[in-house]
C-alpha cells in the first residue's frame, strides 16, 4: 500500500468517516483537510464514473491551475472560478462520508506525484487550450 493510501486510511479512521475533523491546521502536501475534501468532492462529481487515472487527471487539472500564473492560487478559488467547475456548489455541500474513498485516494496520490503537470482543462469534447490527450470520457488540454 502506498504512503498516501496509508495516510488516507489513517486520517479516515481517526476522524470517523471524514477527513474534515480539523480543517484549519492539518496539512498534507501543503493543503488543508478542507481543501482535500473539496478536491475529492469535485473529483467525485466531475469524474465519479472514470477510472482512477481519470480521477487523478481531474485532480491534476486543479493543482496545475493553482500552480499557473493564469489561474487563482487556492483550491477554493480555482474550483469556484466562474465558468469552470460547474459542480463546485454541489461539491461544497458534500460531506466526507458521501465521497467515495477512491476520490480521496486520487487527490492524495496526486499531491505526492502528479500524473500530468500539463493539463489545465478537461471536458467531454475538445474545448479550451492545446489538445493533449483523451482519457476515458474526458479530453484534456494544456496552455
Amino acid at each position: 500500500m502506498s504512503g498516501a493510501m496509508t495516510l488516507l486510511l489513517t486520517m479516515m479512521t481517526v476522524s470517523c468517516g471524514s477527513i474534515s475533523a480539523n480543517m484549519s491546521t492539518s496539512t498534507y502536501g501543503g493543503y488543508t483537510e478542507a481543501e482535500i475534501d473539496l478536491m475529492a468532492a469535485v473529483t467525485f462529481l466531475e469524474a465519479g464514473n472514470q477510472d482512477i487515472k481519470g480521477k487523478q487527471l481531474v485532480v491534476d487539472t486543479i493543482l496545475n491551475r493553482i500552480d499557473s500564473p493564469d489561474f487563482p492560487d487556492t483550491v477554493k478559488e480555482v474550483v469556484n472560478q466562474k465558468g469552470q467547475f460547474g459542480t463546485a456548489g454541489r461539491a461544497a455541500r458534500l460531506k466526507g462520508e458521501d465521497i467515495p474513498i477512491n476520490c480521496y485516494g486520487a487527490v492524495l496520490s496526486e499531491l505526492g506525484d502528479r500524473k500530468s503537470r500539463e493539463v489545465l482543462y478537461f471536458s467531454r469534447g475538445w474545448g479550451c487550450g492545446e489538445k493533449l490527450f483523451k482519457h476515458g470520457d474526458h479530453y484534456f488540454s494544456g496552455k
